[in-house]
């Protein structure tokens, strides 16, 4: 690899890392779905599948051109430390509903979970 494909490399992480954490903030729609995956995830296929099923758009946001772990540090400040792929935000990020099995239990239920405050952020 070249030194500027290096420096293009570092720069698209920086921008990921920082749209990782804007991203909550500037989604525009009232009740816009982020889904934040990995590739090779089975439950992220899983919760594709599933939004497609009941006809809900989602912002996915794939995070592996800066790794999972790394990505699954900077979001767990609004995750209540969870660390598991995908985690699902609704509410244009607000609220974090968690991975696959408890989204598919508030979309048949309705139950939301508890607000991110905006002081979280």
């Amino acid at each position: 690899m070249s030194d500027s494909e290096a420096i293009s490399k570092q720069e698209q992480t920086a921008a990921l890392k920082t749209e990782l954490l804007m991203l909550p903030n500037s989604v525009q729609e009232k009740n816009e779905w982020l889904v934040y995956t990995i590739s090779n995830c089975p439950f992220c296929e899983k919760i594709k599948s599933l939004m497609e099923e009941e006809k809900i758009e989602v912002t996915q946001i794939n995070c592996d051109i800066i790794g999972k772990k790394e990505a699954a540090d900077l979001l767990a400040p609004f995750t209540e430390n969870y660390r598991k792929y995908p985690m699902i935000f609704r509410d244009r990020g607000s609220i974090f509903v968690g991975g696959f099995d408890k989204t598919k239990t508030f979309l048949h239920e309705k139950k939301l979970p508890v607000l991110v405050t905006d002081a979280d952020f």
